[in-house]
């Protein structure tokens, strides 16, 4: 029976913007040869990637030919957030553990004998074994490969010392961390429809990165961050491709070889449930894209490359099209204009550094095995970590006490230098920089003897004594360092809120007028601003201006609201009101205020009509910019 491929395009009369966002998969029937029409690995065609992309749209298209019907069907499941997990049983892993060490003998390479001579028990440790065994779905000969592979790929990167020991955040140099944290990875908030873990990989950002820099990034984000999440081994990854160049700007290819970063990338023992490469058809770079990616699908297995969904859209059509496979975006790191949201964009990391500061690393060791610890052996474990007699968690830490955030830790390291107590005490320092440099240099070996009297051995008593600035004080002085402390951003918007009644106030009386906003007594600024409230940065300003609408409160109230648009677009014209309200009292619910300025200059909390007016608003506002 012969196979065509279907290509979808925009109808250009009649059809709805919308229409683009139907991805669903369409089984057609031929009116005269009863052809069978396959369902295409790409969405949202146009006559404009017809060429572009030909190649590597081809080439996906016939992977997916070549798969049995059962295949094909159970790829689309998984790529459609639909797809069944793996399911182990203690004796499917007892057995395949058996057949690992009995085959590995037969296989094993010069680097698995270095590593056993390093460290017998961590390559032999069932929990890094099982890793690779639930990558491969159990195939025993492709997991000991896989892990022979891996090792090899280690010793290369990390050193031969370290093939067999964990790989820690120690171990990345600033280049890494840089790159770790510039937002080129990005773990998503929250999981799929089908509960597994979702990344994003910006691709823009691949031409400034340097081989080894990537490989360090990418095997501590792979092993130690993804690897740690037990859904991550059952239910796999979804990865998402991200294209951020903007309309104008040039895609620049990578520096490194992406045929060998690919090969290490397979080593790790992580399977991806889907691909999903969301590309941009405006930007004039799709030409690079079809090189960068065909140059590396062919090392893909094969039910890999049958995962692999191509999209061309705008950033909004990618928003609904992620969220058409069961891919949430409220917390994706990408908003409708293309940008990356700073404020979530490294939350996963911070996850992620809080469980090691905890004393939790994930990278210190490998999930348990299914498996029943006896009753008895928890009873007593406890007896060993607290003494008997001792009933109170602050005598414990008395005796093993941990570095407070008044301490300050010695050595070097940009976790040491950002220690709370590390910060305090450059500020502290900062402040006798003036004095320092006016004593004579022969003198200056004694300056922190007059800094710092005898006796004093806590930073919290010296900082008690000679008090920095809160958040609720305001510095005097010029620099925009001192301008945007926060007590003078406060500072700027509580006075703000009364030009009005300066204004009108006759100018001989308004050397006086301060008296009549900061009541006698108060020294406080935050005294004055919790009897005077103002809006928070989770709150919504009502009103008109740039100043308003790139309040951050706004900010996030647009974003929220776009991500009902489709809703609200599918909803009758004549409910549309009452879509609206309810929209508003779910934001009111959440603790999210309205505000507006009175006449006299004052914030007020507006009322729920004002609220849903602002949804309504906002709403038709999309629709307009959307349909121009």
């Amino acid at each position: 029976m012969a196979s065509f491929i279907q290509h979808d395009s925009l109808s250009q009369n009649g059809t709805s913007w919308l229409s683009c966002f139907d991805c669903s998969d369409r089984n057609s029937e031929s009116s005269g040869n009863n052809a069978a029409y396959m369902t295409v690995p790409f969405e949202h065609k146009s006559l404009q990637t017809g060429d572009e992309m030909k190649q590597t749209e081809a080439y996906l298209a016939a992977e997916l030919n070549k798969l049995t019907v059962q295949e094909r069907a159970k790829a689309m499941d998984d790529i459609h957030c639909v797809g069944e997990e793996l399911n182990e049983t203690p004796e499917m892993i007892e057995q395949s553990l058996r057949e690992f060490d009995h085959l590995l003998q037969k296989m094993k390479t010069p680097t698995y004998e270095m590593a056993v001579n390093q460290n017998k028990a961590f390559v032999e440790d069932p929990s890094f074994r099982l890793r690779f065994l639930r990558c491969n779905m159990h195939d025993v000969n492709r997991s000991v490969r896989q892990m022979m592979e891996f090792l090899k790929h280690k010793a290369t990167y990390f050193g031969e010392d370290n093939v067999a020991r964990e790989i820690t955040l120690d171990d990345l140099d600033d280049e890494d961390m840089s790159l770790l944290l510039s937002g080129l990875y990005h773990i998503q908030d929250g999981r799929d429809r089908k509960g597994r873990v979702v990344m994003h990989a910006t691709t823009d950002m691949l031409g400034g990165c340097k081989t080894e820099n990537i490989i360090h990034v990418a095997y501590y984000m792979w092993n130690n961050i993804l690897l740690s999440i037990p859904e991550v081994q059952t239910k796999g990854l979804v990865i998402i491709f991200y294209d951020l160049t903007k309309p104008g700007k040039k895609f620049v290819m990578p520096r490194f070889n992406t045929i060998t970063y690919t090969n290490v990338l397979l080593s790790f023992p992580l399977r991806y449930s889907a691909m999903h490469m969301c590309l941009k058809k405006d930007t004039g770079n799709l030409p690079l894209y079809n090189a960068l990616v065909n140059s590396s699908i062919y090392i893909l297995p094969q039910q890999t490359r049958a995962r692999i969904r191509l999209f061309y859209g705008t950033d909004i059509e990618i928003h609904y099209y992620l969220r058409s496979h069961g891919i949430p975006t409220d917390n994706c790191p990408v908003d409708f204009y293309g940008s990356l949201r700073m404020d979530i964009l490294n939350n996963w990391f911070e996850n992620h550094k809080a469980t090691i500061d905890a004393g939790n690393d994930p990278s210190s060791g490998y999930p348990p095995l299914p498996q029943q610890a006896l009753a008895s052996e928890r009873d007593w474990a406890a007896k060993a970590i607290i003494p008997e007699g001792v009933s109170d968690l602050g005598i414990l830490l008395d005796n093993h006490r941990l570095p407070s955030s008044h301490d300050v830790l010695l050595g070097r390291g940009w976790k040491l230098q950002n220690h709370e107590g590390n910060v305090r005490f450059r500020l502290f320092v900062e402040g006798y920089i003036y004095a320092y440099d006016n004593t004579p240099r022969q003198q200056r070996r004694w300056a922190a003897k007059a800094i710092i009297p005898e006796g004093v051995s806590d930073l919290g008593i010296l900082l008690d004594n000679h008090r920095l600035p809160s958040s609720h004080d305001v510095l005097l002085g010029r620099g925009w360092k001192l301008q945007n402390h926060e007590g003078n951003v406060r500072f700027r918007l509580f006075v703000e809120g009364y030009i009005y009644a300066y204004d009108n106030t006759p100018r001989q009386q308004r050397r006086w007028a301060a008296k009549a906003i900061i009541p006698e007594g108060v020294s406080d600024l935050g005294i004055l601003l919790d009897n005077h409230r103002l809006p928070s940065s989770h709150d919504v300003l009502l009103g008109r201006g740039w100043k308003l609408q790139n309040h951050e409160g706004n900010v996030r109230f647009r974003l929220f609201v776009e991500g009902y648009i489709y809703a609200y677009d599918n909803t009758p014209r004549q409910q549309r009101r009452e879509f609206s309200y309810n929209l508003a009292r779910l934001l009111r619910g959440k603790g999210v205020k309205f505000w507006k300025k009175t006449k006299d200059g004052v914030w007020r909390e507006g009322t729920l009509e004002d609220s849903e007016k602002k949804v309504g608003d906002l709403f038709r506002s999309i629709r307009r910019k959307l349909s121009s």
